[in-house]
Order: C-alpha cells, then structure tokens, then sequence
C-alpha cells in the first residue's frame, strides 16, 4: 500500500499563519472604527443667552455658544415659542462652514421698535430656549431658560 502524502507542516504553518494575520488586521480595522465612532460627540455649551428689550420696544438678542465636542458643527439653530404661540427660529450663520471644537460663534439680532417677534417678547417672562447643533452624523440640542431684561437707555 502507497502511503499518501498531505500537506507539509511547513505549508500548514504558514497557511495558519496567514489566516491569522488576515483576521487580526480586519479585527483591527473594525475596531479603530467603533472606537472613533463611539468617542466622537457632539456638544455644545451655552456661555451667554440674554434678550434684553427697551422702553420703547426695540430688542437686543445675543447668544453665544461653545463647541465642547470633538465634532465639527455644520449647523446651529435657535428655537422659542414666543407669548404669541408662534414659534422663533434663528440660524447661527457666524461661523463659516464648521464650527470647529474648542471654538465659539455668537449670534446678535437687534429687532427695531415695531417688529412682530420683539413685540412677542415680554419683559421679565422666562422663555426656553432649545438649541439644535447638526454635526455631520449626529445632532444634539439643549434647552436653557432666558428672561427677557429692561434696559434703559441714557
């Protein structure tokens, strides 16, 4: 009887050797994957929120909003229900493309005497506010209060 030849040790070894390495650098590559996915977020901070409003009507609105994420902010929205129902929507349009983490972007509106949003602004009420910030896969929102303030002028 012929005895049958198999594969050689050596040949097997270095089959096994290169499955392994194949399987390791594909768990590698999935792993860096959910390790940059799950450690990215995205935040933002509220640093100043304030509506103040004069005797005679006219507002002065500024936000200012710090990005404490490690995402880049593609899109900022503002939202309040004014004493009307109706709902006031801001774009923050201050900060180019991306707002880039470790950065801040301010919006300031001054609405004139007369306007429709300001005059729905009542003084000393506390509105909330909610802030939307879209990044490129993910969003995130906040809600603050703001009380609108008297202010004087000289």
């Amino acid at each position: 009887m012929r005895a049958r030849r198999g594969i050689s040790p050596i040949l097997s070894i270095i089959i096994l050797i290169g499955i392994s390495v194949a399987g390791g650098s594909l768990l590698y590559n999935v792993q860096s994957q959910v390790l940059i996915t799950g450690l990215s977020a995205t935040t933002l901070k509220i640093t100043d929120l304030k509506m103040e409003k004069d005797s005679q009507g006219a507002c002065y609105f500024q936000a200012k909003v710090y990005n404490s994420g490690t995402d880049f902010v593609k899109s900022i929205h503002l939202k309040t229900t004014l004493d009307s129902g109706d709902d006031y929507v801001l774009q923050f349009d201050s900060f180019g493309d991306v707002l880039v983490p470790g950065n801040s972007t301010v919006k300031e509106l001054f609405m004139p005497p007369g306007n429709p949003n300001c005059g729905n602004f009542t003084i000393s009420n506390v509105y909330s506010v909610k802030i939307n910030a879209t990044s490129v896969d993910s969003e995130f929102s906040i809600i603050k209060s703001m009380k609108v303030e008297n202010v004087t002028k000289s």
